[in-house]
C-alpha cells in the first residue's frame, strides 16, 4: 500500500461525494462547487503530469480547500460555546480567506457579534448581525437566526423564514428549518408546528444529521407538553448539550404541559445563568408562555404523531449508532488496538515490509504446505501488519467501528466475534486461494478480517434495526455501512497486495455471528418495552 496512491484514492473520492452531496441538495451555489472541482482537476493534472508525487501535491491542495474550512468552521463553533472569542476570531479570519463562498468573508463578523452579546454590548452586536443577516447565504441566515434569538421578533422572521422554506428543500438548511418550527412554537401556531415538522421532517427524517433531527425532536416535544418524551430527548440522546439548554426546553416542556410550578423551579434557577442571552430567554418565556395542552389540548393526529416520534427514538437509541460519538470505557477496542501496536513493535527491528520478517514472526504461508503443522501462524499473522499504512488503517478503523459495536453488543460478544472473524479469515483463506503454489507462496498477515468482521456485525444490528424500527435514520446508516463495504472491495481490487479474498471471509464472518446477538438485543428490547 502506497500513500501516494491512497492520497490519490482518498482525495479524488472526497470531491466526488462532495459534489454529488451539493448537488443532491439542489440549492448549492456555484460557488459551492469551486473547492471541489478546482481540487479534483489538480488532482487530473498532477496524476497525468507527475503521478509519483499527484497525491501529495492534490492531498495538500484539498486539506487547503476542503478540509480545513470545514474541520474549522468546527472549531470555531466548539470555542464559541467555551467563550472563547480571541482565538475564534484568529481562526474564523483563517476560515474565510480559505473558503470565502457562501458568505465565509462575514465569519469574522459573526464571531464579532458574538462576542459583543457576550460582552452585553447590545446595539454593536446587533448593527453586526443586521449587516449580515440575510437569506442568500448560510452564514446570513444564521446571523439572522442569532439576531431573531436575541430580540425575540419571531413574528417577523416567520415571514422571511415561510418564504425561504417554500422555495427550498427541508434539508437545505437544518438550522433554518430548526428556527422556522421553532417560530412557530414561539408565536402560538403548535397545530401548525406538528403539521409542518410531519410533513418537512418525519418522511425526510434520513437526510438530517441526527444532531439537528433530535434537537428538532425534543422543541416539537417541549411545545407539544410531552415532557417524557422531551426529558428523554434532552437528557438522554442530547446530553453532551449544554446543561442550561436542555434545562429550558426541559421547563417549556413542563410550562406546556401547564405544570407551571414545575417549570417555575426551572426558571428560578437559570434566572442566574452567567449567560445574558439565557436570561433574556427566561425573561420572555415566563411573559409570553406557551400554548397549553391544558387549554388547547393536542388532536389524536397530533397524539399520534408524538407517539411515532417516542418510538422511533427508542430505536434509533438502540440502532443508529453511527453518527456521534459513543460514550463509555471500551475496553476491549482499545485492547484490541494496544496488542496491535504492540505487535508492530516487535517487528520494526526486522523490518516491518520484510517478507522473510513477517514469515518468522508469524505471518501465514500459503499453501500451508511450506509451513507444516505451523497452526499457531492462524493466530500469529492477525496480529502483524505489512507497514505503518496498514497499521494505522486498521487500527483507525478499528477504533472508529469497534466501540459503537461494543456499545451494543458489549465487550464478551465483541471480542469472541472479532476474533472469529480475523482468525476464521486466515484460517479459511488457504482452502479458497488456489493460485498460491510452493514456489510462489502468499503470505497473510493482517487484522483486517476482524475489523471487516466488526464492520459486517455493524451491518447486521443495523438490518434488525430496519426490521424492528422501519426507522429512515437507520435505514440510512444501513446504506451507509453497504456503502463503506462497496467502495473498500473496489479499493481492494485496485490496490496490490491486499488479500480481498480475506476481507470479504472477515465481513460474512461477522454478518454471520451478527445475527446471534441481534436476536438478543431485541428480545432485551422487548422485554424493556413490555415492563414500560
Amino acid at each position: 500500500m502506497d500513500l501516494n496512491w491512497l492520497l490519490i484514492w482518498m482525495v479524488g473520492a472526497s470531491c466526488l461525494l462532495t459534489v454529488l452531496q451539493r448537488l443532491r441538495s439542489r440549492t448549492a451555489r456555484w460557488t459551492q462547487f469551486t473547492p471541489p472541482l478546482v481540487t479534483a482537476t489538480s488532482l487530473a493534472l498532477a496524476c497525468l503530469t507527475i503521478y509519483p508525487i499527484a497525491g501529495y501535491v492534490a492531498g495538500v491542495i484539498w486539506a487547503f480547500l476542503m478540509l480545513f474550512p470545514t474541520i474549522g468552521m468546527t472549531w470555531v463553533s466548539a470555542l464559541l460555546s467555551k467563550k472563547r472569542y480571541r482565538i475564534a476570531a484568529v481562526l474564523a479570519r483563517m476560515v474565510s480567506l480559505t473558503s470565502p463562498w457562501d458568505g465565509g468573508w462575514n465569519l469574522p463578523k459573526l464571531v464579532q457579534a458574538v462576542r459583543e452579546l457576550e460582552r452585553e454590548n447590545y446595539e454593536q452586536a446587533l448593527s453586526l448581525l443586521e449587516q449580515i443577516g440575510h437569506l442568500q447565504t448560510s452564514i446570513g441566515r444564521m446571523a439572522m437566526i442569532m439576531r431573531t434569538r436575541r430580540v425575540g421578533n419571531w413574528l417577523e422572521f416567520l415571514e422571511f423564514a415561510e418564504s425561504w422554506i417554500a422555495g427550498h428543500p427541508p434539508a437545505a438548511d437544518p438550522l433554518m428549518l430548526d428556527a422556522y418550527l421553532q417560530a412557530l412554537g414561539e408565536t402560538g401556531h403548535r397545530p401548525r408546528l406538528l403539521a409542518e415538522f410531519a410533513r418537512l421532517v418525519r418522511r425526510r427524517e434520513s437526510e438530517f444529521p441526527p444532531f439537528f433531527l433530535n434537537v428538532i425532536r425534543a422543541k416539537v416535544a417541549a411545545f407539544s407538553g410531552d415532557v417524557d418524551l422531551a426529558d428523554h430527548l434532552l437528557n438522554v440522546t442530547l446530553a453532551s448539550f449544554d446543561q442550561e439548554f436542555r434545562e429550558y426546553w426541559l421547563a417549556t416542556a413542563w410550562l406546556a404541559a401547564g405544570n407551571i410550578e414545575q417549570a417555575n423551579e426551572f426558571w428560578s434557577r437559570l434566572e442566574s445563568s452567567s449567560d445574558s442571552r439565557m436570561r433574556d430567554a427566561v425573561r420572555r418565556r415566563q411573559v409570553d408562555g406557551v400554548l397549553s395542552i391544558t387549554e388547547n389540548p393536542l388532536s389524536p393526529q397530533e397524539e399520534i404523531l408524538l407517539e411515532e416520534i417516542a418510538h422511533l427514538k427508542l430505536a434509533e437509541t438502540d440502532y443508529a449508532i453511527i453518527e456521534g460519538q459513543p460514550r463509555g470505557r471500551f475496553w476491549v477496542t482499545w485492547g484490541i488496538a494496544a496488542l496491535l501496536l504492540v505487535a508492530f513493535l516487535f517487528e520494526i527491528p526486522g523490518g516491518t515490509t520484510n517478507l522473510d520478517n513477517l514469515v518468522k514472526l508469524g505471518g501465514m504461508v500459503i499453501p500451508v504446505e511450506v509451513t507444516p503443522g505451523q497452526w499457531w501462524r492462524v493466530f500469529a499473522a492477525g496480529f502483524l501488519h505489512y507497514g505503518v499504512l496498514h497499521l494505522l488503517f486498521n487500527v483507525g478503523a478499528l477504533l472508529l467501528l469497534g466501540r459503537r459495536l461494543e456499545k451494543v453488543w458489549g465487550p464478551v460478544n465483541l471480542l469472541f466475534g472479532y476474533c472469529l472473524a480475523a482468525f476464521g479469515s486466515i484460517a479459511l483463506a488457504p482452502l479458497l486461494m488456489q493460485d498460491a503454489t510452493p514456489y510462489e507462496p502468499v503470505v497473510l498477515v493482517g487484522a483486517s478480517g476482524g475489523v471487516m468482521g466488526i464492520l459486517g456485525g455493524l451491518i447486521a444490528h443495523a438490518g434488525f434495526g430496519i426490521w424492528v424500527s422501519r426507522s429512515r435514520v437507520v435505514i440510512h446508516e444501513f446504506q451507509v455501512l453497504v456503502s463503506v463495504v462497496i467502495v473498500s472491495f473496489v479499493f481492494d481490487s485496485l490496490t496490490p497486495n491486499v488479500s480481498t479474498l480475506c476481507h470479504f471471509l472477515g465481513l460474512v464472518i461477522g454478518l454471520l455471528y451478527g445475527i446471534l446477538p441481534g436476536l438478543l438485543i431485541i428480545r432485551q428490547r422487548s422485554k424493556r418495552h413490555a415492563r414500560n
